[in-house]
């Protein structure tokens, strides 16, 4: 990876600081909320009832960002000071983006979403696909020796 881009995460990743579990799911009502055409409440609700897993690979957000934080993945550069990655993104079911009903909405890690496209059908891709990045996730977490996180890092 080019330097220049290791030290853009890197000054990125100097932002966040750990937050609770409720404090976290606050600063991502309003991380969400901040684009209007995206429903926050809806958002607020699938975290829970996911319990904060990526709804294709089940992967703990703390588990994504950990591995993040400790440069074994890394987040994708988006526009000019962001990077995906470190939060949960936006996914429909289907590939109507316009289909904002609940049963459509799902939240995944970067990684799935990247991944899934529209090019695999959503329960073959969580199946199969999800499945073996799971795996990968937690081998890499146990083979790094790297301590499950209590807080959850963000960054508004």
């Amino acid at each position: 990876m080019k330097e220049e881009l290791k030290e853009g995460i890197s000054n990125y990743l100097k932002r966040f600081n750990k937050y609770s579990k409720e404090e976290y799911i606050d600063l991502e009502y309003k991380r969400v909320n901040k684009d209007k055409s995206k429903n926050a409440e809806l958002f607020k609700k699938k975290l829970a009832e996911q319990k904060l897993c990526c709804y294709f690979c089940n992967t703990d957000i703390r588990d994504i960002q950990s591995l993040i934080k400790n440069n074994l993945i890394y987040p994708r550069k988006r526009g000019k000071y962001g990077y995906s990655g470190m939060h949960f993104e936006i996914e429909h079911l289907n590939a109507d983006k316009t289909n904002n009903a609940e049963s459509n909405i799902v939240l995944a890690c970067y990684y799935c979403n990247n991944d899934k496209s529209n090019t695999i059908e959503p329960e073959i891709f969580k199946k199969f696909f999800g499945k073996q990045k799971s795996i990968s996730f937690k081998d890499l977490i146990e083979e790094k020796n790297i301590k499950s996180e209590v807080l959850y890092w963000h960054y508004l």
